[in-house]
Protein backbone atom coordinates (compact mmCIF):
# COMPACT_ATOMS: atom_id res chain seq x y z
CA UNK A 1 0.00 0.00 0.00
CA UNK A 2 1.46 3.32 -1.01
CA UNK A 3 2.63 5.69 1.93
CA UNK A 4 1.44 9.00 -0.52
CA UNK A 5 -1.85 7.45 -0.92
CA UNK A 6 -1.86 7.16 3.05
CA UNK A 7 -0.68 10.31 3.53
CA UNK A 8 -3.56 12.10 0.96
CA UNK A 9 -6.33 9.88 2.73
CA UNK A 10 -5.23 11.54 6.03
CA UNK A 11 -4.82 14.80 4.69
CA UNK A 12 -8.24 14.66 3.38
CA UNK A 13 -7.57 14.90 -0.45
CA UNK A 14 -9.24 12.83 -3.43
CA UNK A 15 -6.92 10.52 -4.81
CA UNK A 16 -6.01 9.51 -8.35
CA UNK A 17 -4.51 6.40 -8.33
CA UNK A 18 -3.53 3.01 -10.11
CA UNK A 19 -5.52 -0.01 -9.23
CA UNK A 20 -2.64 -1.58 -7.85
CA UNK A 21 -0.92 -1.85 -3.84
CA UNK A 22 -4.05 -1.84 -2.36
CA UNK A 23 -5.94 0.86 -3.84
CA UNK A 24 -9.35 -0.66 -3.83
CA UNK A 25 -9.51 -0.74 -0.22
CA UNK A 26 -8.31 3.09 0.03
CA UNK A 27 -10.16 4.41 -3.01
CA UNK A 28 -14.02 4.03 -4.86
CA UNK A 29 -13.66 5.23 -7.78
CA UNK A 30 -16.32 8.82 -8.07
CA UNK A 31 -16.84 9.00 -4.19
CA UNK A 32 -13.24 9.68 -2.59
CA UNK A 33 -11.41 9.41 -5.49
CA UNK A 34 -10.79 8.03 -9.32
CA UNK A 35 -8.72 5.04 -10.81
CA UNK A 36 -6.47 5.90 -13.73
CA UNK A 37 -4.69 3.54 -16.14
CA UNK A 38 -1.55 4.08 -15.59
CA UNK A 39 -0.44 4.22 -19.03
CA UNK A 40 -3.02 7.04 -19.99
CA UNK A 41 -1.56 9.99 -19.69
CA UNK A 42 -4.21 11.73 -20.97
CA UNK A 43 -6.94 9.97 -18.86
CA UNK A 44 -4.91 10.98 -15.83
CA UNK A 45 -5.36 14.36 -17.08
CA UNK A 46 -8.99 14.53 -17.50
CA UNK A 47 -9.06 13.42 -13.61
CA UNK A 48 -7.13 15.94 -12.42
CA UNK A 49 -8.53 18.79 -14.43
CA UNK A 50 -12.10 17.50 -13.30
CA UNK A 51 -10.90 17.28 -9.58
CA UNK A 52 -9.29 21.37 -10.23
CA UNK A 53 -12.63 22.61 -11.75
CA UNK A 54 -15.47 21.32 -9.18
CA UNK A 55 -14.46 22.21 -5.99
CA UNK A 56 -18.02 20.63 -4.35
CA UNK A 57 -16.99 17.45 -5.64
CA UNK A 58 -12.89 17.79 -4.53
CA UNK A 59 -14.39 18.68 -1.42
CA UNK A 60 -16.82 15.90 -0.94
CA UNK A 61 -14.03 13.31 -2.05
CA UNK A 62 -11.81 14.77 1.13
CA UNK A 63 -14.11 14.91 3.46
CA UNK A 64 -14.57 10.96 3.06
CA UNK A 65 -10.85 10.36 2.54
CA UNK A 66 -10.74 11.74 5.78
CA UNK A 67 -13.44 9.70 7.01
CA UNK A 68 -11.86 6.31 5.97
CA UNK A 69 -8.15 7.25 7.22
CA UNK A 70 -9.47 8.03 10.60
CA UNK A 71 -11.26 4.33 10.18
CA UNK A 72 -7.97 2.77 10.01
CA UNK A 73 -6.31 4.60 12.72
CA UNK A 74 -4.17 2.92 15.21
CA UNK A 75 -6.84 3.99 17.65
CA UNK A 76 -9.73 2.35 15.35
CA UNK A 77 -7.62 -0.69 14.46
CA UNK A 78 -6.13 -1.64 18.07
CA UNK A 79 -9.91 -1.51 18.87
CA UNK A 80 -11.14 -4.14 16.75
CA UNK A 81 -8.24 -6.15 17.10
CA UNK A 82 -9.44 -6.05 21.00
CA UNK A 83 -12.65 -7.07 19.93
CA UNK A 84 -11.53 -9.95 17.86
CA UNK A 85 -9.54 -10.82 20.69
CA UNK A 86 -12.81 -10.71 23.25
CA UNK A 87 -14.25 -13.12 21.40
CA UNK A 88 -11.89 -15.57 21.03
CA UNK A 89 -11.22 -15.86 24.55
CA UNK A 90 -14.64 -15.95 27.31
CA UNK A 91 -13.88 -12.99 28.87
Amino acid sequence: MSNSALEALASGLPLIVSGTGGMQELVTDGVNGSFINPEDAAGFSEKLVAIAEHPETREAMGVESRRRAEARSWAAVAERFRGVLAESVDV
